[in-house]
């Protein structure tokens, strides 16, 4: 393979045995490498369960790409199957390349289709996993047996689906952002706009991958919380005055109602909180019809401080609100062409969750909608 003569020629030879890892879960992820030979698998591990295995890399496939777009801690294991030759490329280094060198650049164009081909079968391989086990599944005559081994079928398709989606997306988000480096010259407005709706594309389903991450993150524990004492208030207040212009656009009114005096602090990731915020607003505004309102608020409730989010939308039937903060969940009804992922409000679940918290759906107050609400504890004092 002709991209091989690059990483053999720039990369620095590296041998491992089996049983030996190429780099560990938390290990720097300042390098990127490219195997000449052997097998190679990718295993996570999480805090309630045992190393889950994501898949295999062989001959010719890339290890560790995950790296080149600025992730800066490895996020799995890659153990040695089979005794395996790497050639390894600092990052720093395989961009110089690909800025200089347009052979490099080419093969590298070509080696992400081959792996992208790859996933494809990696998803084939997925759905005989599936099919393999609901047919255990119905050999199955306890109960119990059948929901934990359906539990486990759920998590085992997750991680197929989210790892194979994630490394190839920045591989492709990578190659975008080279492409739009390279300027533009005249005649090529239209390359130049497709490379900007394919760049929003990746962003988009990058953003859905990292999501789901974030989720198994926050759920089994493994997510690691910057808490400091923060002003729900004042994070609310940020987060309305960044979307309210957007809410304009489509005649909606929003509100808020700020605390008449200053409320205690909570200890709380500001990123994290900010995003539940966000989602909890873009839901509303999502199932909320023109010329009408959502209000946002704030409050003190005893030992916590409350954030709420009103609408005026089509309401959620008291049969589906339930599940309404899980994964992928979809409500019936509601305005056409408007429904999502269904992964905001399960963020939003696992979130405030993870911050000893409590989130709820009701109807809104006074009015016809939905109220979304949540209310972590306030700090101690001693």
């Amino acid at each position: 393979m002709a991209v091989a003569r690059y990483w053999e020629q720039y990369g620095t030879r590296l041998q491992y045995d089996t049983g030996e890892y190429v780099f560990r879960l938390g290990d720097p992820g300042d390098t990127v490498f490219w195997i000449i030979s052997g097998r190679v698998a990718l295993l996570k591990e999480s805090r309630l369960e045992e190393a889950k295995l994501l898949g295999y890399r062989t001959a010719g496939d890339l290890l560790g790409e995950s790296s080149l777009t600025g992730e800066e801690a490895r996020s799995e294991w890659a153990l040695v199957v089979d005794p395996v030759e790497v050639a390894a490329l600092p990052c720093e280094k395989f961009w110089e390349m690909l800025n200089r060198d347009p052979g490099f650049r080419h093969q590298m164009v070509v080696s992400l289709v081959d792996h992208l081909v790859a996933t494809d079968e990696s998803h084939l391989r997925a759905a005989a996993h599936e099919r393999d086990l609901f047919e255990r599944l119905s050999s199955l005559s306890d109960e119990h047996e059948r929901m934990a081994q359906l539990m486990q079928l759920r998590a085992d398709t997750m991680h197929f689906i989210i790892h194979d989606l994630r490394n190839p997306l920045n591989m492709i988000n990578s190659a975008v952002d080279m492409l739009e480096s390279q300027g533009r010259v005249d005649g090529e407005e239209d390359t130049h706009t497709l490379v900007l709706a394919a760049k929003r594309g990746v962003q988009r389903m990058l953003s859905l991958v990292e999501t789901l991450l974030d989720v198994d993150r926050l759920d089994e524990g493994n997510a690691s919380l910057n808490l400091e004492p923060l002003d729900l208030s004042k994070i609310a207040e940020d987060v309305f005055q960044r979307i309210q212009p957007l809410a304009a656009i489509s005649d909606i009114a929003m509100n808020f109602d700020k605390p008449d005096h200053p409320l205690p602090t909570v200890m709380a990731d500001r990123l994290r909180i900010d995003r539940v915020i966000t989602n909890l607003i873009d839901n509303a505004l999502k199932f909320t019809l023109p010329d009408t309102h959502v209000d946002l608020s704030v409050w003190q409730d005893g030992d916590s401080i409350s954030v709420a989010v009103d609408d005026e939308g089509v309401g959620i039937p008291p049969d589906q609100r339930g599940r309404i903060f899980e994964r992928f969940a979809q409500v019936e009804g509601g305005p056409q062409g408007r429904r999502g992922f269904g992964l905001g409000l399960a963020y939003c679940r696992s979130a405030i969750t993870a911050h000893g918290g409590r989130i709820w759906v009701e109807d809104a107050a006074g009015k016809n909608g939905m109220r979304f609400a949540f209310a972590l504890p306030i700090i101690a004092h001693s």
